[in-house]
């Protein structure tokens, strides 16, 4: 991958998660009523085709635009629940609001950190990105999962 192509792919990562995170808060505002954990939900699972589509992609200047639009494509789908995460853990403990987006917030954070080291171990395996693309895949269902019963939690609370 050249230098201009990955400038490219950054790019419109960027810029496909500016309008993904407006997007994702107009959806979860006007669509679903201000329920953020269905919205969060389906970003996920879309996260999942453009996580095995950038594994996957070959990584030279034939594919450059399929690849420049698919990571744009990530970028849309990942940054909205990014952004809605800690709105969520704010709605979901109503009593300490700040409290709870701010260890919503660490906790990614440090997940984010730390994440490096085992992905980086996953990477140099005999499987390579491939598997890291498994790793990642695994980790985007399992938090959409998790973020569907978030909607549940808060129903029966309230």
């Amino acid at each position: 991958l050249s230098a201009e192509n990955a400038r490219d792919c950054l790019v419109t990562l960027e810029l496909g998660g500016f309008i993904g995170g407006m997007v994702t808060g107009s959806i979860s505002d006007f669509m679903f009523k201000g329920e953020r954990s269905p919205v969060m939900f389906w970003f996920c699972m879309f996260m999942f085709p453009c996580i095995i589509a950038i594994i996957w992609a070959p990584m030279d200047s034939s594919a450059s635009a399929i690849l420049t639009l698919v990571y744009g494509m990530f970028g849309f789908v990942s940054f909205g629940p990014h952004m809605l995460v800690g709105l969520l853990a704010r709605e979901l403990y109503p009593e300490a609001p700040s409290t709870a987006g701010s260890y919503c917030k660490f906790i990614g954070q440090l997940g984010g950190t730390l994440a490096g080291l085992p992905l980086s171990i996953v990477a140099s395996s005999s499987f390579g990105w491939n598997a890291v693309g498994v790793v990642l895949s695994v980790c985007t269902v399992s938090a959409g999962i998790l973020f569907g019963q978030a909607k549940r939690s808060k129903s029966k609370s309230a």
